[in-house]
């Protein structure tokens, strides 16, 4: 059950950099 939890939270931190990336791309393309 803890990998499972470990799994998940390092699915969200992959995630949340990739989106975090895409935004400042978008943001780097339109200004």
């Amino acid at each position: 059950m803890t990998t499972v939890k470990s799994s998940v939270k390092h699915v969200r931190y992959v995630l949340g950099s990739l989106t975090a990336v895409l935004f400042s791309a978008v943001a780097g393309a339109q200004f």
